[in-house]
């Protein structure tokens, strides 16, 4: 079964002067389990700057808790 993470990150914003904390949802290749880095750098990808806060592990819709 596929792993899913629901990712919790903050990232500066510099016309606003501030951080703001934002979620996203993140899968490995072939349902590898991520580390916390690991979210982290496929993250990255698409959202520069972005500092991982919390992640929680989600397998076929059930919540396995916060990481």
């Amino acid at each position: 079964m596929p792993l899913v993470y629901s990712v919790t990150y903050t990232q500066y914003s510099a016309a606003h002067r501030a951080n703001f904390e934002n979620n996203a949802w993140i899968s490995g290749g072939r349902g590898q389990a991520l580390t916390l880095a690991g979210c982290q750098r496929i993250l990255r990808r698409t959202h520069p700057g972005a500092v991982v806060v919390r992640r929680e592990r989600w397998n076929d819709g059930g919540a396995w808790g916060y990481q």
